[in-house]
């Protein structure tokens, strides 16, 4: 049975907040937002039942009030969350950035790979 883990808007809910310059006006960033998730890797299999998810994410700047309190509790950074219980099998994770209105950014910045736990 293939279970799947999203998390939806850096590690899912997270609100894009604008970044504004010293003089107090706002000045978008240079490119296109992007989200790769750094660990697990495509393919891994992790023999436990713990999963740590790493991401990289450029050119968007994450909002801690804006993720979802249950997932705000499983995570030591904003680019870190750590999954516990997780039940042996092939997973897919998907991660994508959002809008703090929950919209996708333009053009839409996502992320997905499999990987299977084994306990």
């Amino acid at each position: 049975m293939k279970n799947a883990i999203f998390l939806v808007a850096l590690v899912l809910i997270a609100g894009c907040v604008q970044n504004g310059s010293q003089n107090g006006l706002y000045e978008p960033p240079q490119g296109n937002p992007s989200v790769r998730i750094i660990s697990p890797s495509e393919g891994e299999v992790i023999n436990s039942s713990s999963v740590g998810v790493w991401v990289n994410v450029t050119q968007f700047r994450l909002a801690a009030m804006d993720i979802n309190r249950e997932v705000r509790e499983k995570m030591s950074s904003l680019n870190n969350v750590a999954f516990t219980e997780v039940p042996p099998g092939t997973h897919t994770l998907r991660v994508e950035l959002r809008k703090s209105n929950h919209s996708l950014v333009v053009p839409p910045a996502a992320h997905e790979i499999r990987f299977t736990t084994t306990k």
